[in-house]
């Protein structure tokens, strides 16, 4: 068991199947499994799927995984850090989807990295810890609403599918974990070039979540301005406002600098 990539393996087999079920694969998909551990979820993924490409940064768990599936011809294992894995060598094709229960400590980070580089996915499962899931779903005015939600909400539309408890793994985490359904939104208000700055602009919205939005980004003059024409109070926080109110103050901030 790795602590040092925050890795707790599922152990729960009715679990696994249960998450292999809420996917529905079908006979052409690719699935892709980020940190497969032992291979607890694999092997029910490897039932439905034309192809499953594991992704595991764990060295000593890679001659397992090649001794468990290896020679099954629709089983590629990929021994890279999926944070950094150059996307050519994923082989991917379509229609691709991903299933995985994400490491704790750096779930956020692959979630990140899904949503800048493989948004052409037709769906992802996924299990997080209870504590992400919450700020993903969050509505305004709570506290844990901020920059994550607005982020998620603005690409993807998700549903919660279940809760996990800890004693489904090894070793227990100290938190319960979620099951989620993450589809790319069909109509996204953000083009993939404008993650990257929507991505900045919200997170100094929210880095003094307390003050007013006046204090919080009027650096930039072109903001009372924009504020106005989207009809929103300066004297609001942040965290009060919509994912609506976001995009429309920051197709007005669009091309101005915080």
């Amino acid at each position: 068991m790795s602590k040092r990539w925050g890795q707790h393996f599922l152990s729960n087999e009715a679990i696994a199947k249960k998450i292999a079920g809420y996917a529905k694969i079908q006979p052409d998909e690719q699935v892709i499994e980020i940190g497969p551990g032992a291979g607890g979820l694999t092997h029910y993924l490897l039932k439905e799927a034309r192809q499953v490409v594991a992704i595991e940064i764990d060295p000593r768990l890679s001659p397992l995984l090649e001794e468990r599936f290896g020679s099954n011809p629709s089983f590629i294992l990929r021994r890279a850090d999926f944070l950094t894995i150059p996307h050519q060598e994923m082989n991917l094709t379509t229609p691709f989807l991903f299933v995985s229960n994400l490491p704790y400590n750096v779930g956020v980070a692959m979630l990140q990295r899904v949503w800048s580089d493989f948004m052409s996915m037709d769906r992802a499962i996924f299990m997080l810890q209870k504590e992400v899931v919450e700020r993903l779903t969050s509505p305004p005015s709570k506290k844990a609403y901020g920059s994550l939600s607005v982020f998620c909400q603005s690409l993807v539309d998700l549903q919660i599918l279940c809760a996990v408890s800890p004693s489904h793994f090894i070793p227990n985490p100290r938190v319960e974990s979620v099951v989620i359904e993450m589809k790319p939104k069909k109509q996204s208000k953000l083009s993939p070039e404008d993650h990257g700055s929507f991505s900045s602009f919200l997170r100094t919205a929210f880095a003094h979540r307390r003050k007013m939005l006046k204090s919080a980004l009027t650096s930039n003059p072109k903001m009372l301005d924009a504020m106005k024409a989207c009809g929103i109070d300066a004297s609001q926080r942040a965290e009060s406002l919509s994912v609506d109110d976001f995009h429309c103050l920051y197709q007005h901030w669009k091309g101005g600098m915080i």
